[in-house]
């Protein structure tokens, strides 16, 4: 945009205004051809396709499937638990997206307000979504600029920018300043949408409105429909291969038993039957509860969880970006020294930066507030001042001469006007030589650069009572007192927070507006190891994005640390590093972290932050620690390996079972298993499914992230699923050698089905042998019940319900016998598993 740059004739010209504003006709035109100043536009029956969208998943539509049949085959128990189970996670997913669609309206909120403007050259209080480029705005203290507007105009104006830039301190503004780049940093005779006035007044003309200002862009950013997060991805992978594989394996079933003359309905009922055997149902549910205890554990914490889909996200977090202000700093401007010429500590320099203040609680009428001021204040509230009698007179701080001043009473008879302000004016006009001007200058500017905001002070003393001074540029031979160091302290615990990410996995970017100067030597401070001691500035990326793209990512990975960054270049580098296969967390409380907050796989925020950036993120942090993080990211890790025991075992298991239905109709001369059989299976191995979300998990699977590889993942379902048809086989050979029954036949393979699934999940819900690593109590009672209920079921009149008979003992000591060895051989052959999928060596 060329406006900061451009004459201010041009500008005029190009919006046909002028400096006493526009007519009622050209603001009609203007109107027509520019649109109303509105950011977001509503969008018809967004809520009916938010709750569309949470039934277009392969898997619920099986689901879906699922439950139809079992109401029309009457199994009312099946259809109704798994049509809460849709009910539910409908209800919750339409509920967190409508919530996230609410957040981008807040925004609007934000800029409905007044604004006083020139029209027919009169000032007129109107709406700000009536605001039009060319349109004249006057600005005074506390009022929010409601476009981005070129200045024409200014008196001692600053801006607080910290809601676009993620900044905290107020900046300059002047007219007559021109603008060294295109970033929001960089313009001084520019106002920008969203910010607010701190001190002074200012007028100007509109030349952006709503989506092409710069908080517009932001909020385009932030509108655009949230990305799926790694783990839904992968999820929605996973549910695409179980549709497909549900519709081969019921369509091949109902071929071959119709092939082989059997019944057509009783044929398709099974092959039906054996879709809900292969689909996890129970999924829905397991995920449910385990990531409500996970959240809840972490509330503890002080970390909040807004959606709870994003808990395996949060697990695979390698990559953390975050803003340096409140993450590797407190986020508040302290006093860290009062020095004196010699930079020596001096007790007079902090009673004067008391006494020349404008956040003075002892002084009846306030002249003027600025960060800077109440930071001095507050941090020496009991701290007495002395001999200070009453205050005269003052002036404001004044932006011209970057300087305040008080006359101020000390008890000695005499005035002694006290002046406070950028240093570099007050040295200027000290009564020190030019040596010493140099030798201090250079020293401040070496404090400058390791983060310090610096504030002079000076006396001048009257005579005769009779000092008329309006501001600094009337002094001359002002006696130079000292300096006033504030910096934005680092926080403490830095190292232990940063070998809590490495130890983790996680690497750490810093992503901030500030300069890389000051960047830089805040980040030694804390012992972030800065790559190849190198900081990237906004300007540094735009050109490298302007060549090429592939040098632009490869930078954003390789190093981590970028200063003086757009909202945009912020998302940029989101995307940079996604794409490079990394989850990333963005750690983000401004309007400026809208764009990266929904790009990123988590969304983090801070309780203080603004209300769009809260309602943007997945996560709220309430107190803004790295630790907080990395404790989340371990409990996410634990929901994710919990999450991957049961899919895998339950799919390892499913498939090798339903499998060997299938296939064993071509040689049996009846079905090997009864569709009820197959959902009476179905139900009691989900006992102890229920219970994988409180299981252990071993130290070792939470050391790095754990990824979802599907092409691994499916070829080890398989794998196992022939491992476990083998068995069957095995299982099929021994039976039919002692029984010709159908329905004894049925029995037992209906004990060592569920008894075999239940020792899978044991033998893989760890790298370890079994015995080294112990269930947790809940997981191994809900491990055991199963197996008892069958017997229950088959010793008792509940069996024949279920087509069951009463086995011979010797054949249930065969079963156990059977499965044994496949528990033992599931133990010797996982090692391959856990080293490839998990990356894991067998112990």
């Amino acid at each position: 945009m060329q406006h900061w740059s451009d004459d201010l004739d041009k500008i005029y010209s190009q919006f046909h205004s002028q400096k006493e504003g526009l007519d009622t006709n050209q603001f009609q035109t203007n109107r027509k051809k520019y649109g109303r100043n509105i950011l977001i536009k509503k969008e018809r029956n967004r809520t009916l396709k938010l709750l569309w969208a949470q039934f277009s998943n392969p898997l619920v539509l099986i689901l879906i499937g699922v439950t139809v049949f079992s109401f029309i085959t009457r199994d009312n128990v099946n259809g109704t638990v798994i049509f809460v189970m849709l009910a539910i996670n409908a209800i919750l997913g339409f509920s967190q997206e409508y919530k996230a669609q609410k957040s981008l309206e807040k925004l609007q909120k934000l800029i409905r307000i007044r604004s006083k403007v020139l029209r027919d050259g009169k000032i007129q209080m109107i709406e700000a979504e009536d605001i039009v480029p060319g349109d004249i705005v006057l600005i005074n203290k506390g009022d929010y600029i409601p476009a981005d507007i070129r200045l024409i105009e200014s008196s001692n104006l600053s801006i607080n920018e910290a809601a676009l830039t993620g900044e905290s301190m107020s900046v300059e503004k002047d007219f007559k300043k021109s603008s060294t780049g295109s970033h929001p940093q960089d313009i001084k005779n520019g106002v920008f949408q969203g910010t607010f006035v701190d001190q002074g007044y200012g007028k100007g003309i509109v030349v952006s409105i709503a989506d092409d200002t710069f908080l517009g862009r932001s909020v385009q950013i932030g509108d655009k429909e949230q990305q799926k997060t790694n783990f839904v991805k992968k999820l929605d992978q996973f549910s695409n291969a179980i549709f497909w594989f549900v519709i081969f394996i019921t369509t091949t079933s109902f071929i071959i038993n119709v092939s082989l003359g059997r019944d057509v309905i009783s044929s398709f009922i099974l092959g039906i039957t054996l879709s809900l055997g292969i689909t996890p149902e129970t999924m829905p549910v397991i995920l449910s509860i385990s990531l409500s205890n996970a959240a809840l554990q972490l509330s503890k914490k002080k970390l909040l969880i807004k959606r709870l889909n994003v808990f395996e996200d949060l697990g695979n977090i390698d990559v953390i970006c975050s803003d340096k202000t409140g993450t590797i700093t407190k986020g508040i401007l302290e006093p860290q020294h009062f020095f004196n010429i010699d930079f020596k500590e001096d007790e007079e320099v902090k009673n004067l930066s008391l006494v020349c203040n404008a956040y003075n609680p002892q002084i009846n009428s306030q002249i003027m507030l600025n960060t800077i001021d109440e930071a001095i204040w507050n941090a020496f509230k009991s701290f007495k001042l002395n001999n200070f009698v009453k205050l005269n007179k003052a002036w404001d701080f004044d932006f011209n001469t970057r300087t305040m001043g008080i006359l101020a009473d000390f008890g000695d008879n005499h005035e002694t006007l006290v002046v406070k302000g950028a240093y570099e004016i007050l040295i200027n006009n000290s009564n020190l030589n030019s040596s010493n001007k140099s030798h201090i200058q250079r020293k401040l500017k070496n404090y400058e650069n390791m983060g310090y905001r610096i504030i002079g002070i000076g006396i001048k003393k009257s005579i005769n009572n009779e000092l008329r001074i309006k501001d600094v540029s009337q002094i001359k031979e002002l006696t130079l007192i000292g300096f006033t160091l504030l910096m934005d302290s680092p926080r403490e615990h830095m190292e232990r927070d940063f070998n809590s990410l490495e130890k983790l996995n996680i690497h750490l970017k810093i992503i901030t507006g500030d300069s890389p100067e000051v960047t830089k030597e805040i980040c030694n401070r804390v012992g972030l190891n800065i790559v190849d001691n190198k900081v990237f500035s906004g300007d540094d990326l735009e050109e490298l994005q302007k060549k090429s793209v592939i040098d632009f990512n490869e930078v954003v990975n390789k190093y981590n640390v970028f200063a003086r960054v757009t909202p945009e270049q912020k998302l940029n580098i989101v995307q940079a590093i996604r794409g490079a296969g990394h989850v990333v967390g963005y750690i983000g409380d401004g309007i400026n972290d809208v764009g990266a907050l929904k790009i990123a796989d988590v969304g983090i925020s801070v309780d203080s932050g603004v209300d769009v950036a809260k309602d943007c993120a997945d996560i709220i942090i309430l107190e803004r620690s790295l630790k907080t993080i990395a404790e989340g990211v371990l409990e996410g890790r634990k929901v994710f390996c919990n999450t991957m025991k049961f899919i895998f075992t339950t799919m390892s298991s499913s498939f090798g079972n339903v499998v060997t239905i299938t296939f064993a109709s071509i040689f049996l001369k009846f079905l090997p298993m009864l569709p009820i059989q197959v959902l009476l299976e179905d139900s009691l191995t989900d006992i102890q499914h229920l219970a994988i979300s409180t299981d252990n998990v071993d130290e070792e699977m939470l050391d790095k992230p754990r990824n979802w590889d599907m092409g691994i993942f499916v070829k080890f379902s398989i794998y196992w699923g022939i491992i476990g048809t083998l068995f069957d086989f095995l299982h099929i050979y021994v039976i039919t050698s002692v029984t010709s029954s159908p329905e004894l036949f049925r029995t037992m393979w209906l004990i060592e089905s569920i008894l075999t699934e239940l020792l899978a999940t044991i033998a893989i819900r760890t790298s370890r042998i079994f015995w080294k690593s112990i269930p947790s109590l809940i997981m191994t009672i809900f491990s055991i019940v199963p197996f008892i209920l069958i017997l229950l079921v088959a010793y008792t009149s509940l069996g024949t319900y279920f087509g069951m008979v009463v086995p011979a003992p010797y054949l249930v000591g065969i079963v156990i016998i059977i499965s044994g060895i496949y528990f033992v051989a599931m133990e010797f052959l996982k090692r391959s598993y856990f080293e490839s999928f998990w990356g894991i060596k067998y112990k």
